[in-house]
């Protein structure tokens, strides 16, 4: 059996996997996760039409049908939709580890994960950055529904919330520019609505303004949203943008700030930031 102490779990497991590996090209997800049929030959397509040599897929929740489940569903679609975009500006920014594949050689060329190996998170991102670093423009999206893997939403806060620190955790490592501004310009972004309620309350500002601000923001979103969730033909969640925009703000701050501390709890496993 193949021992893997200097890297992380997965991260390990997977250099060992790569090393082994007979063909080309490496497909991954995760253990909890559920491909369709047409997966493989669906990456397959989009590395001979886009000649490319990493490859991210889209990735939905699963959702039991509860409020908590839907908004966690919207939030991740909105995640995977931006991290398409930004690979389509080549600018790649966010991927998801359960729908990836990348080329074998171009895997061997950036060293694999060295650098952030003893990081137990970003088997995902860090390798498309460095990927991306090496040669610009051969970072695709697979744009297509019948690849689309699916994963379980969590059960619980206190779960949501580890998932979202552990994810939180990898921004303060990442190297490029693009995923560092694009982190800053969500957060800002959500903050100075909050503010700007702030300044209407205290300030005695026009509410006229603060409630133009919000369905400005609210417009924004929605926009963004009713073409993702088109894509996974799931735009009854759309339902939940304005509760979603209400607890977004004290979310995401909350973990942004736990989340640089680097200490969480994922799948039995505690990580203590060094």
């Amino acid at each position: 059996m193949a021992s893997f102490p200097e890297n992380r779990l997965k991260k390990g497991a997977i250099a060992v996997g790569v090393s082994q590996a007979k063909g080309d090209w490496i497909a991954c997800t995760d253990g909890d996760c559920r491909v369709p049929a047409a997966w493989l030959s669906s990456i397959n397509q989009c590395r001979v039409e886009q000649q490319a040599k990493f490859i991210s897929g889209p990735v939905a929740f699963a959702s039991d049908g509860s409020w908590f489940q839907q908004l966690q569903a919207l939030e991740f679609s909105a995640l995977i939709g931006v991290g398409a975009a930004s690979i389509g500006l080549t600018l790649p920014t966010m991927c998801n580890g359960a729908n990836l594949a990348y080329e074998k050689s171009a895997f061997l060329e950036v060293n694999g994960f060295s650098g952030n190996a003893h990081l137990p998170s970003g088997d995902d991102e860090f390798l498309m950055h460095k990927i991306h670093q090496r040669e610009a423009g051969c970072v695709a999206f697979l744009k297509d529904r019948n690849a689309t893997v699916y994963t379980k939403a969590t059960n619980s806060f206190t779960s949501f919330i580890e998932q979202r620190k552990r994810w939180a955790s990898k921004w303060k490592h990442y190297t490029l520019a693009a995923p560092k501004a694009l982190a800053l310009l969500v957060l800002v972004g959500n903050i100075s609505l909050w503010l700007a309620l702030v300044a209407t309350i205290a300030l005695g500002v026009s509410w006229s303004w603060f409630l133009l601000l919000v369905v400005l923001k609210l417009v924004a979103d929605a926009f963004l949203l009713y073409q993702v969730l088109g894509f996974f033909q799931n735009r009854k969640l759309l339902l939940h943008l304005g509760l979603l925009q209400l607890v977004y703000v004290p979310y995401i701050l909350a973990t942004a700030i736990l989340g640089w501390r680097g200490t969480y709890a994922w799948k039995d496993r505690q990580h203590v930031a060094a």
